[in-house]
C-alpha cells in the first residue's frame, strides 16, 4: 500500500506534498499508527512557524 498526503493553501491553492511512504498489506494497523503519526507531527511543526 503506498500512502501519499498533501497539504493544499486554500487561498493560494499551493500544494505541498507532506508524506509518501510504503506500507506491506500485512501491518495496516501500524501504517495507520504511522501516517497518524508522521502527519501531526508535520501539521505540529507547520503551526509552530
Amino acid at each position: 500500500v503506498q500512502i501519499i498526503a498533501q497539504l493544499i493553501e486554500v487561498e493560494s491553492g499551493i500544494v505541498e506534498s507532506l508524506i509518501m511512504e510504503t506500507y506491506s498489506l500485512d501491518s495496516l494497523l501500524f501504517m495507520q499508527h504511522d501516517v497518524a503519526n508522521k502527519i501531526t507531527i508535520l501539521l505540529n511543526n507547520k503551526s509552530g512557524n
